[in-house]
């Protein structure tokens, strides 16, 4: 499925299925927050790195949500963990208000010093599963693989801020790649197996955001970046606040 072709239609689910998430725990949540965050910010600190999933131009359902209307110009954004940039830099350039957030330092520098001459784009160091009071309310939030990575135990801390940056009738696009089996395949490279099915993904998804965010839509994609050769099969769901 190419990234830059229309995606398949939207597809609609109301089925409870079981939740991929869950794991063992033998650390405390906080500590796990503050290990990820080393992680990721050494990670970005490599001049050489790019996530497999990082692209140089625009996701293509953020695309999509610009060109049917679903973002307007004019409206408030916030893209979360917009790593090195570039939707977040995209969505400035269509004439939103755009603040890019993520809890790496190096990740921002980069955006900063690619980016940050761009009109309309505000680039911060913030930890969405803490308080962010200073921040909002938004028309518009924008996460491409930042609720994926983030612990279920802190996943509450997550939709609070969410909550805290949104007013009724907001737009979520929540874009979440597939639950798979990586494998090794020669030197630097990957390949997925036993992709978790996207029902699963839309369900997990609004399972936590249900009571706060109805549920519009979702639209099948492949999320691989620059980087990767094969597919990352992805969901790029929609959801408006409706409390």
């Amino acid at each position: 499925m190419g990234g830059t072709s229309r995606a398949s239609s939207f597809v609609r689910t109301g089925r409870a299925l079981v939740s991929f998430f869950g794991f063992h725990r033998r650390t405390t949540p906080s500590a796990d927050a503050a290990s990820s965050r080393q992680s990721w910010d050494r990670r970005w600190g490599r001049s050489d790195y790019l996530p497999r999933y990082e692209i140089s131009t625009v996701d293509v359902a953020v695309r999509h949500a610009v060109e049917d209307g679903w973002f307007c110009p004019g409206m408030r954004a916030i893209d979360i963990g917009c790593g090195a940039g570039h939707n977040a830099a995209w969505l400035a350039d269509q004439g939103l208000e755009v603040t890019g957030v993520d809890f790496a330092d190096h990740a921002i520098e980069r955006a900063r010093s690619k980016f940050g001459e761009v009109a309309g784009l505000h680039l911060e160091v913030v930890d969405v599963t803490q308080a962010n009071a200073d921040l909002g309310p938004y028309d518009v939030l924008v996460d491409r693989g930042c609720l994926q990575g983030i612990d279920r135990l802190l996943r509450p801390n997550y939709l609070r801020t969410m909550l805290t940056w949104s007013g009724r009738g907001a737009r979520f696009l929540l874009i979440m790649r597939n639950q798979g089996t990586l494998v090794r395949r020669g030197v630097g490279r990957h390949r997925a197996v036993d992709w978790t099915p996207a029902d699963a993904v839309i369900s997990d998804a609004c399972d936590l955001l249900q009571t706060d965010f109805r549920f519009l839509g979702a639209e099948l994609i492949d999320m691989s970046g620059d980087a990767y050769e094969e597919a990352l099969p992805g969901v790029a769901m929609r959801f408006e606040r409706s409390i």
